[in-house]
């Protein structure tokens, strides 16, 4: 059976009106006609600003494609495009930044109330201003442009793709960075506890911080993307001094109104554009690309913020800006349009908007020509696999063969790929990849690496649509594996890698693969010998260079290089190599994750090392904290609490666990309720108080403790139970039968939880449910080792109430003639006779449970079924040892005795008159035996023997009969 892909037809459920951009009309392009041919003017700008576009992101190099863009750019401009393309982004780094910035003398540094973005901003315009022409300030603003891509692409190399620098390298781009802040901190005072070096960092990470959310503090060489955003912004928007500045949405171009987004007029009001130049003005409107590398720029600062959803709004509403007027770009190329689609709707992803990209996505394959079917053929997954099973497949093919496609299909410029991590051929079962029956399913159609970035947004698609659980995993397996078929680029492939690795996580059989391919995709960022590369020509002969690994990185989601060791890191410590992952963690600087690693490998003293190193150098309340946690010492709380200005919850939280321990109760309860005050979404710790007032009795705290809970984490079972106990301890078992239900519905594996439910059933006499609540504790005593003491696990007293009540029920619908509620009795009183039995197989030494049998058969009208419950009744019971003596239990023997004897008086015939003479005569010696002094035997002993004296009677009474008659 095919199973289709979710519908490209969104037509309902998503609404891109507001985003010109998602809503392109290609009805009237014609993808395989030659273009028009412009003037020559706006001819030379198409080619510079058509090559500015795909610069780096192709596999051919455009002076190759186009040798007329030598003679419209210039031999300067043109150098910086092939260093560009030979991954050089350095050396126009250094080069143009000389030129751009060697030419303002007068702004060699930041006065005390400027900012790094208003100076860079301002050497941009006033060196496109101080053209001599309209054409020389458009050629600046080419040469500023490939300034901000060279920047660019430095940081993604430095952060996302590597390799990493050489150290000769990095000692030069250190050297430029530091040369940079000499400039912009030159005339400024600088405090003597901080280097120049760490204040110019901090004023970068400062200003890439947007709507309160802070800038990821280990990214490497932040000044090169705060370079890029505002050489980006300021030749994309002019009119606008910096990104924390928005626009009004009605002076948003509105896409809609054209029928094709390229062919817009704009719409530039003369009051944005005060104070700017008319070359500036120019210079921008006529370099689009700039745009498109602005939006590109505006998603990789908001992949730095610290937060795992970002909803501020200004970087969406620059980008929705950037996008909106994309003026004069044509779409003569189904490989652009799709491609820069493509990137739209990643860009929809990473900002979380409405549909994550899901319509953007399928018009990329739509436009790309990419024809996709989910479906399933049978087949093998494991080596010794005898019969072929379904197994999901993902079938690709192209249905047309355009400029774009051509430009990157079949292209693959070296054979250098990510490591390959295969199955284990000796102890794995696993295939590198499933074998179809039919061989049709085994090959495949050669896909362009546009159309394998497509299959991967479609895959992402997946994983935003649907819960994480094993049918979302197997869809996105098979698109995966269809994209890992091909290997002709090195980013694409690893994206493959990392995805499957990620889901292969969870399986036991491929887990251990799947760690060890993660580590290689770390690996390859850096060259130094490491366990999967551990020789140079793997580490640097066989690495990609930068500009293959960059080259299709913004039409794939990638993780950066920190967020990928941290990943690993988690992974390492779940499974318990805790030492490893806290070195990669202190590679991230993820010190609290450092020091409970070392706690966790018994390394106390180097996990308090690197606390004092951290405290020593800057400190904090988390430090101190931590500190604390490794020498159980509370002046180190207090301390955190200190510097914190008792803002620090998780300190108050330490305390109160302390004190908890010590046995302050009191104590603790007012530092956790501090801590609460602070930071109430604090489940564990709500947790922790409820537990603590219930030891105090305080009731009603405790409630609304555990409610706090189970509002936060409705999934938390032990606190739904604990929600019930304390209704339980109120008397108040009609709250605490929802709470009950809850509990077992996250967790039936807790005996207590059942234990409660057979209470609070019995309490509202829903005898069914306390019979399955029974029936469970019975499971329980069954799984309980040798000697462990279960008879908590089901009480005489609570079979004996649901027997009780579920007959007073049976008799009571007798009565009424309800013949709906007779069928419900009767339904319950075989309920009741299976439990009795499975009871009596499993306690047959337990003298109340043939107590309870015999009072059941009794009331339904077994009395057959009577005398054999008390016989084993009265066995049992003469079964302890001491019985004789110990005046409970032979009152009990006794009465049990009288009663078989009356059963036996009342069949009247001979045999069980004789029976029941020699019963009750032994139990009468046994008893006279035991009793040395006869004169202490209970009462109750004489009725036994007046019952004897009975029976002796009627039986001599029967014998004189008998005589008589013959």
């Amino acid at each position: 059976t095919t199973v289709p892909p979710p519908s490209s037809d969104c037509s309902s459920g998503f609404d891109d009106a507001d985003v010109g951009f998602a809503n392109i009309d290609f009805s009237g392009v014609n993808f395989e006609e030659e273009t028009y041919d412009p003037s020559p003017g706006i001819k030379k700008i198409s080619i510079i600003d058509r090559t500015l576009m795909q610069l780096g992101c192709s596999s051919f190099s455009a002076l190759d494609l186009c040798p007329a863009l030598l003679e419209n750019v210039g031999e300067e401009a043109a150098s910086y495009i092939n260093c560009i393309e030979n991954g050089e982004y350095f050396n126009v780094l250094e080069r143009a930044s000389s030129r751009l910035f060697g030419e303002q003398n007068e702004l060699t540094s930041v006065n005390d109330d400027s900012i790094i973005c208003d100076y860079v901003r301002g050497v941009i315009i006033s060196s496109i201003s101080n053209a001599k022409t309209n054409d020389e300030a458009f050629m600046r603003a080419v040469e500023i442009q490939m300034l901000g891509i060279s920047a660019f692409n430095l940081f993604l190399q430095l952060n996302y793709t590597g390799p990493a620098l050489s150290s000769d390298m990095e000692s030069k781009v250190n050297s430029w960075v530091a040369k940079h802040s000499e400039n912009l901190y030159g005339m400024k005072e600088i405090d003597k506890n901080e280097t120049r070096k760490e204040k110019f960092r901090q004023e970068v990470i400062s200003e890439l911080s947007v709507d309160g959310e802070l800038c990821c503090s280990i990214v490497d060489k932040p000044y090169f993307i705060l370079l890029a955003r505002i050489i980006f912004h300021t030749l994309a928007t002019p009119q606008k001094s910096n990104w924390m500045i928005s626009i009004s949405p009605e002076k948003i171009v509105d896409a809609t109104a054209s029928k094709s987004l390229f062919h817009e007029e704009s719409k530039s009001t003369s009051e944005l554009c005060d104070g700017l130049s008319e070359k500036m003005l120019y210079a921008s409107d006529l370099l689009q690309s700039t745009k498109l590398w602005s939006a590109r720029a505006v998603v990789a600062h908001q992949r730095l913020l610290q937060v795992k959803s970002y909803e501020g709004k200004t970087l969406y509403e620059e980008l929705i800006e950037l996008f909106h007027n994309k003026e004069g770009l044509d779409v003569d190329e189904r490989y652009f349009a799709s491609r820069i689609i493509l990137e739209w709707g990643l860009a929809q992803h990473h900002f979380d908007y409405k549909d994550k990209g899901k319509k953007t996505f399928f018009q990329a394959a739509d436009v790309s020509g990419l024809k996709i079917e989910v479906t399933g053929a049978t087949g093998k997954r494991t080596r010794f696999q005898q019969d072929a099973k379904a197994q999901m497949l993902v079938r690709a093919t192209t249905s047309l063969e355009s400029n774009g496609t051509k430009d990157d299909k079949n292209v693959s410029s070296s054979n250098l790929l990510p490591k390959h991590i295969d199955h284990d051929q000796e102890d794995g079962v696993l295939l590198e990849r499933v074998q179809f029956e039919n061989e049709a399913d085994n090959q495949f159609e050669e896909l362009s690496m546009l159309h394998q970035a497509v299959l991967l947004s479609l895959c992402l698609d997946v994983k935003n649509e649907n819960p994480m659980d094993g049918l979302t995993s197997e869809i996105m397996m098979a698109y995966l594996e269809r994209v890992l078929l091909q290997h002709d680029d090195w980013m694409i492939y690893s994206t493959g890698l990392l995805e499957r690795a990620w889901l292969e996580c969870e399986k036991s059989n491929a887990r251990e693969r799947a760690i060890l391919q993660i580590q290689a995709l770390v690996d390859q960022h850096t060259q130094r010998l490491t366990i999967t590369q551990s020789t140079f020509k793997a580490a640097v002969e066989d690495s990609a260079p930068p500009q293959q690994r960059l080259r299709n990185l913004h039409i794939i989601v990638y993780p950066p290089r920190w967020s990928v060791l941290a990943d690993l890191a988690e992974r390492y410590a779940k499974m318990g190599i805790v030492t490893t992952a806290a070195e990669m963690y202190t590679e991230v600087e993820m010190w609290d994750q450092v020091v409970e690693c070392y706690r966790r490998a018994g390394k106390e003293k180097l996990a308090e090392d690197v606390v004092r190193k951290r405290l020593e150098i800057a400190p904090t309340p988390r430090m101190w904290a931590a500190l604390g946690d490794i020498l159980n010492d509370p002046s180190y709380y207090e301390k955190a609490l200190e510097l914190s200005n008792n803002k620090f919850s998780t300190a108050f939280v330490a305390l109160g666990r302390y004190y908890f321990e010590k046995g302050d109760l009191p104590k603790a309860v007012n530092l956790l309720q501090k801590s609460l005050v602070l930071k109430p979404l604090s489940a564990h710790v709500w947790f922790l108080l409820g537990t603590i007032c219930m030891r105090l009795e305080d009731w009603t705290t405790a409630l609304k403790a555990f409610s706090e809970v189970v509002q936060q984490e409705p999934e938390e079972g032990d606190a739904w139970g604990n929600v019930a106990a304390v209704h339980m301890r109120n008397k108040n078992p009609g709250k605490a039968y929802p709470a009950l239900l809850e509990s077992l519905k996250q967790n039936r594996n807790n005996w207590r939880v059942w234990v409660s439910k057979l209470y609070v059933c019995i309490d509202l006499m829903k005898y069914d449910e306390a019979i399955q609540a029974c029936n469970e504790l019975l499971v329980f005593r069954s799984k309980a080792k040798d000697g462990e003491d279960v008879s908590h696990l089901l009480e005489e007293k609570c079979v004996r109430a649901i027997v009780g009540g579920i007959i007073m029920s049976w008799e009571n619908a007798n009565t009424s003639c309800d013949t709906a509620a007779i069928d419900s009795a009767n339904r319950s009183l075989g309920r009741l006779d299976g439990l009795l039995s499975k009871i009596s197989s499993t306690l047959k030494s337990e003298p109340w449970i043939w107590e309870s049998y015999a009072y059941y058969h009794e009331k339904c009208g077994k009395s057959s079924q009577v005398l054999d419950d008390l016989l084993k009744m009265h066995r049992c019971l003469q079964a302890v040892d001491g019985w004789e003596l110990d005046s409970v239990k032979l009152e009990k023997v006794c009465k049990v005795a009288i009663q078989i004897a009356n059963i036996y008086l009342e069949a009247g015939d001979k045999g069980n008159r004789t029976k029941c003479k020699y019963m009750l005569n032994s139990l009468v010696k046994k008893i006279r035996t035991a009793w040395f002094d006869a004169s202490q035997i209970p009462d109750f002993v004489g009725e036994l023997e007046s019952t004897l004296l009975r029976v002796q009677t009627i039986i001599d009474e029967s014998k004189a009969g008998e005589s008589k008659g013959e």
